[in-house]
């Protein structure tokens, strides 16, 4: 009965896993990977009853052996993915207790089920959330002036503005993000003509019908997300003068056209 209840259990925190990591595990392989790792957490429960420092190591482990098994990766992934199956476990055994105690739920086929239902809700309303946000995020650099400049940016999938000669796709970029970049202001620069290459960028928003935003042609553009890298020769990046984002995260909001 113990084997089967933590095969479950563990076969439900595994493919939770399995979907925020993005891994490309096959169920069959989570089915075995939570199988084994059943075996070894009553082998743990077995071998070092009554010993608390013995089933601690045992433990972690199990926990590392069944990471491995579900995902294999490097010795580095595969302690962060284990550290994320641990907070997993923790996570929804607080749930557990929450329904045992306070729901008194105590068959524990239902006790499980309702528990994994709040974990599973947390991680929609809570994992999933980030994890777009996050997948939006690039890290971008591009050459200004013979310095790297560098920060980072979000996917504005609604951005449709480019340069109406060229068509250069424009994207857009706190002014004050360049400042640690340049020796003098823009508009000294633009005056000693050291700053030449400068576009005039017609644009609409709500409230404002004919908008102008000064911006900069800039060279040797690199971006980079977790899993993919993009190069440009040049582009174009408009100069907002108020921050972009209300929390600091990002400061240029990246054109989608560069990420095709």
């Amino acid at each position: 009965m113990m084997f089967l209840e933590q095969w479950l259990v563990l076969l439900g925190l595994l493919l939770i896993l399995r979907s925020s990591l993005k891994s490309q595990s096959s169920v069959w392989r989570i089915l075995l990977a939570s199988a084994a790792g059943s075996g070894l957490g009553c082998l743990t429960a077995w071998a070092a009853e009554g010993n608390q420092a013995v089933q601690l190591g045992f433990l972690a482990a199990s926990i590392g052996a069944t990471s491995w098994l579900a995902f294999p990766l490097s010795l580095r992934k595969s302690l962060i993915c284990s550290g994320y199956l641990f907070a997993l476990s923790a996570l929804l055994g607080g749930l557990w207790s929450f329904v045992k105690y306070r729901l008194s739920i105590h068959i524990w086929i239902f006790g499980c089920f309702a528990a994994f239902l709040l974990l599973a809700f947390l991680y929609c309303a809570v994992w999933e959330n980030i994890r777009s946000q996050k997948d939006s995020l690039y890290q971008v650099s591009f050459e200004l002036l013979g310095r790297t400049v560098r920060v980072t940016a979000y996917l504005d999938t609604g951005n449709f503005l480019y340069e109406p000669i060229e068509k250069i796709p424009v994207s857009v970029m706190e002014e004050q993000a360049l400042n640690p970049y340049l020796d003098e202001s823009l508009t000294i620069l633009i005056e000693k003509h050291k700053l030449k290459d400068i576009r005039m960028i017609p644009y609409r928003t709500v409230g404002r019908e004919n908008g102008l935003m000064m911006g900069i042609l800039v060279a040797n553009i690199r971006i980079k997300n977790s899993s993919q890298t993009w190069m440009a020769e040049r582009g174009l990046i408009g100069l907002s003068e108020h921050p972009l984002s209300r929390d600091g995260h990002y400061q240029l909001l990246l054109h989608p056209d560069l990420v095709r």
